[in-house]
């Protein structure tokens, strides 16, 4: 079975370096099978689903004004400095 699971994801690694639009992630193979994907698969397929279409419709300009900011607006501290190190 090891073997098996190494050269699938061997595979998957090779397939996805050679194919650009390759869609399948050898971490996805990985992490199938276990507790997170029994209870994260809806978002997973949801935020696969929103990525594939802004990304087929918008293109990547669009697809990075929709990413997540990392500024500190969207931080649970708020702008102010509390809580920081001086």
């Amino acid at each position: 079975g090891l073997i098996i699971g190494a050269l699938t994801c061997w595979l998957l690694i090779k397939l996805r370096l050679t194919f650009v639009g390759f869609p399948l992630h050898p971490l996805g193979f990985v992490a199938w099978y276990g507790w997170p994907i029994d209870r994260y698969w809806l978002s997973i397929f949801i935020g696969w689903a929103l990525k594939s279409a802004i990304l087929r419709y918008g293109g990547y300009r669009t697809f990075h004004k929709f990413r997540p900011s990392t500024n500190s607006d969207l931080s649970p501290m708020g702008s102010s400095s509390a809580g920081r190190p001086p």
